[in-house]
């Protein structure tokens, strides 16, 4: 790139970088004293292929876009990107969900001799911050359309003092250029950190990377002193932007895909057992077979619920009959013999004057032709008996004494 072109682009730089910290609406940081600045003097510009940097790094240069405010931003996926909140005139409190500045644009993948592969509009900056006092300044934001390479990110680091990091950027807006490895120098403060990576203006808000994961731990702000610095990500709210909503268990009241089905890891002591078939397949629940209960109360497994149940009552029997049995007067009808009284199940015999007696019949010549409710002495013949069905109960049989009783009387007055 010729000597006029590199004037060109660091004045162009400087303006904008000049304009996004000048329009703020924070104090300016006590600590920042430009937005970066050359420590060792290893920056490397990258090529197009990126055939003269380190094969690892080469998966992520498309990842890395110069931003029309004149810093430099990363694309960490869904279109989400990171920078820093002086970038965009960020207020000192976060602030949620503000419109871009207008045709505010990022150009992708820019290098020394490839131009930009895609060019995205900013549409919505999810949040924002910049607060000196407690070390503060980042912007999350959104693109469309969506690039197709990411960085990944480490959502909790907070690396420990001396380790290796690594940065790429756009310093003073020119193509993309690597710092080389450098390293984290530990603050005071639990937002904020110190690095030895060289950077320019323009370099504002691009990604510091673990050189081992190659995952963003930080962001770049600027310059103080001898060293630059950056905002941990850690101190970000990005965990509440990229963290996916957990999609819960199917429960039987939902349906995929407002639910997933369970997997064992799922299920918890009071449903132990994820269903793999029936009608609550993919939900866990408290049994699949009867082995799976242990509560000797409830020793079943019903295949319906998949809960365990009692076990269903045996049928009843009935409980035993207390009269006579079947086809005779026993205890209810009585048999005469000369006065006395004689019973037994399945009917009685008269002798003499002896009579059977019951509801529907008289003995004597064994007719059961009487109506209910009339009686006739027996003839004292062999063989008079009842032919009603036997009853059962302390009632009938007493009044079935009675009247064998009278009959048996009768019968002797005839004579």
């Amino acid at each position: 790139m010729g000597a006029a072109s590199n004037s060109l682009n660091w004045m162009v730089g400087a303006s904008l970088v000049v304009g996004c910290t000048a329009t703020s609406d924070a104090p300016e940081s006590t600590r920042r004293v430009g937005e970066g600045q050359i420590i060792h003097g290893n920056l490397v510009g990258v090529v197009m292929d990126g055939a003269n940097i380190p094969a690892k790094y080469r998966p992520l240069v498309d990842a890395f876009g110069i931003i029309s405010v004149g810093c430099t931003g990363t694309h960490v996926g869904n279109g989400i990107v990171l920078t820093a909140g002086h970038c965009f005139s960020a207020p000192t409190t976060r602030t949620n969900n503000r419109a871009c500045p207008a045709n505010t644009t990022v150009a992708w993948g820019t290098r020394r001799d490839k131009a930009a592969y895609l060019t995205s509009t900013c549409t919505t900056i999810l949040a924002e911050q910049l607060n000196s006092n407690s070390g503060i300044d980042y912007a999350i934001f959104k693109v469309s359309p969506v690039p197709p390479v990411k960085v990944d990110v480490d959502l909790g680091a907070r690396p420990a003092n001396g380790a290796t990091l690594t940065i790429f950027g756009f310093p003073q807006l020119r193509p993309l250029e690597w710092s080389q490895t450098c390293s984290l120098t530990a603050s005071s403060s639990m937002n904020q950190f110190d690095h030895d990576c060289d950077t320019e203006p323009g370099s504002s808000g691009s990604t510091i990377l673990s050189d081992a994961t190659l995952k963003v731990i930080g962001i770049h702000d600027g310059a103080s002193g001898s060293l630059n610095y950056g905002t941990y990500l850690a101190a970000t709210p990005l965990s509440e932007l990229v963290m996916p909503t957990p999609v819960p268990l199917c429960d039987g009241t939902t349906q995929p895909p407002n639910c997933r089905a369970c997997t064992p890891a799922d299920c918890t002591s009071a449903t132990p057992f994820c269903a793999t078939a029936g009608t609550k397949a993919g939900q866990c629940v408290a049994c699949g077979s009867n082995a799976d209960c242990r509560d000797p109360q409830k020793p079943k497994c019903d295949v319906a619920s998949n809960t365990c149940v009692a076990n269903a009552p045996a049928p009843d029997a009935g409980a035993p009959d207390s009269g006579s049995g079947d086809g005779g007067s026993g205890a209810d009808g009585g048999g005469g013999h000369d006065g006395g009284i004689v019973g037994s199940d399945g009917g009685s015999n008269g002798h003499d004057a002896g009579s059977s007696a019951h509801d529907s019949g008289a003995g004597g010549d064994g007719a059961p032709t009487d109506p209910p409710g009339q009686w006739e002495s027996g003839t004292g013949q062999s063989g008079g008996c009842s032919t009603a069905p036997a009853r059962s109960g302390g009632g009938l049989a007493a009044i079935a004494l009675l009247v064998g009783a009278v009959v048996g009387a009768r019968g002797r007055r005839r004579r």
